[in-house]
């Protein structure tokens, strides 16, 4: 494969979900943290109350536009993957764009995740796991990343195979190398 690959049209969603999910994880934190402060530490100030609130539903309203609106197309617009034979490039980011390129080669183990959510719009994650850290090819289609872990797998174990031959013949270009250098030596004495 040498085009760019791209993760599905319901990523949006689940990305939407999610970031729903943590909107109301912060409110409950949020009434909390408000309930403590007006029970248990007895802030019966009502200017207080209100200004806390408001800065209560400023956040949350913030995430919900970063996290639920712009963030899911955002993403969608900017991750992409390709695999090659040899290589695999991962483009992500929301912030900050970041490309990396894994050699099969360094590939030492290839997962696949899938969440409760992704479960059920049928999508996955493939890990590729190295001695520097992960990689994942998010929010793809499960017959995919089947497919792509079975496929990535072979990868590895042909490019470590034909990686160690080639650092075999190097060791051996260097060995020779040496005992030429060592039968001049021997000859000059």
């Amino acid at each position: 494969m040498s085009h760019y690959n791209f993760m599905h049209p319901r990523g949006k969603t689940v990305m939407r979900i999610a970031g729903g999910i943590w909107s109301v994880v912060i409110l409950i934190v949020l009434v909390g943290i408000s309930l403590f402060g007006k029970f248990l530490l007895h802030i019966n100030n009502p200017t207080v109350y209100w200004w806390l609130s408001g800065i209560g539903i400023v956040i949350i309203v913030l995430h919900i536009i970063i996290y639920v609106v712009i963030s899911p197309i955002y993403k969608y617009k900017v991750f992409r993957y390709r695999v090659e034979d040899h290589h695999t490039t991962i483009r992500r980011g929301l912030w900050f764009i970041q490309t990396d390129q894994i050699p099969h080669f360094r590939v030492q183990n290839v997962d696949t995740y899938e969440g409760i959510i992704m479960r059920n719009f049928g999508l996955a994650d493939v890990i590729l796991s190295t001695a520097g850290g992960n990689a994942e090819i998010n929010l793809i289609p499960q017959d995919v990343a089947l497919e792509l872990k079975q496929q990535l797998q072979q990868y590895s174990k042909e490019d470590k195979v034909e990686h160690k031959e080639s650092t075999e013949d190097e060791g051996q270009g260097e060995e020779s190398e040496a005992e030429t250098l060592e039968s001049h030596n021997e000859n000059d004495i």
